[in-house]
Parts: structure tokens; sequence; C-alpha cells
């Protein structure tokens, strides 16, 4: 799926070690918590192993931000693989690591680090859509499964406070409104169906900027 200027982000867990930070932007295989909200519906997600390639890596201009964000300027970047951000794909998912910056930025995001505001990695992608990703029906109550198959651009790897994956330390994405604490439609039919119309609708959900 793809959007014309949106990106979908996800956030994990980082280390720091002096000014060098470094952790993974993605986890293969790891289920999310429910993401989405009332209006779109809720599913839980997977990213496929294999969905990134350190060749899309090479071939690609990639930022280090605070929270996606690009007026406060970047912290790193990888061109084409080269850099003061270093990117690796390897079994696990996608692992980064670069020195903060001795800036105003750099030093106001190591303050909130050492508080412990900021603790989670994410990264912004687009997809094409098509096969590039896929929604399933589950039994037993469970949320549909939503499972990116091919990453076909990635933006930026970014420091953030919000997230929602939970199932390693702060494997966590972030995304759009917590929602609003309403029940959602027992009928998974036509949860399926307003989640996968609504995917199509927007192509790329913009996550947490």
């Amino acid at each position: 799926m793809e959007s014309k200027n949106e990106f979908e982000s996800r956030a994990m867990e980082f280390g720091r070690d002096g000014r060098i930070i470094e952790g993974y932007a993605l986890k293969f295989e790891h289920e999310s918590r429910a993401l989405g909200n009332y209006r779109t519906g809720q599913w839980n997600e997977i990213i496929s192993r294999g969905a990134i390639t350190q060749e899309l890596i090479n071939q690609s201009i990639v930022a280090a931000k605070w929270h996606h964000r690009d007026m406060t300027g970047i912290l790193a970047r990888s061109k084409f693989g080269c850099g003061s951000l270093e990117l690796l794909v390897d079994e696990i998912g996608l692992k980064y690591r670069f020195e903060v910056p001795e800036t105003q930025m750099g030093n106001d995001l190591l303050i909130m680090i050492d508080r412990g505001d900021v603790d989670e990695s994410s990264f912004s992608f687009k997809l094409k859509g098509g096969f590039d990703d896929s929604l399933e029906r589950r039994s037993g109550g469970q949320l549909p499964l939503r499972r990116i198959n091919k990453i076909r651009s990635i933006s930026d790897i970014s420091l953030t406070h919000a997230g929602a994956y939970s199932d390693t330390g702060f494997n966590l994405r972030s995304f759009d409104g917590e929602g609003d604490g309403k029940e959602f439609s027992p009928d998974m039919e036509a949860q399926l169906q307003r989640i996968d119309a609504n995917l199509k609708k927007i192509t790329s959900l913009k996550l947490n900027y």
C-alpha cells in the first residue's frame, strides 16, 4: 500500500553508551498489540522476515530524527548505505547506530533520554499495495492480523516517547491517536471489511508524528 505523502511508523527499544545510540528500528515476526482506532477498526500486525533488505537500505537516504520531525533537523543520515547513520539488516530486523551530535537538539535529546522521557525508537516507511501486505481473519475472538510482506521505501528512524508493541522490552509501535475507549464491533466480518476499506482508502497510515 502506498500513500503520496504519508509514512507508517513503528517503535522499538534502544540503548545508549555515552553519545552513541543503537537499537532496532524494527524486529521481524513480532506481533504488535492492537493498532488503529475507532474509525479505522483495530488489528494486530507483524512485519515478515525479509520485508526489508540491505539492498533497499543501500539504495535509500534515511535520516535519524527526534520523533519523526523535520523542523528540528536531523541527528544523523545514511545516504545509499554510507554516512553518520549506520543501518544493518540482520536476522532480527533493522539495526541502527549513530553518535548524537553536539548540537542544541542533540544535547536536549540526551537530557530527555537520561530522564527516561524518550526511551523508544521508530521508523517510517511506505508500501505499494497489492501483495505488499495482507489482512487475515482470525478465530477465537482475536483481532485481524495485518502482515507486512515488503517495504518499498523507508524515510527515517526516530527516537520517540510513544509506541504500541509490547512483546519484548520496549518493542513498541507509534500511532496517531490512542482511540477513545469505545468497544469495537464483535462482528469480525464487519470489522475486517472496515479495516480493509480504510487501509485501501488511506493506503498508508500516518502514525504518531
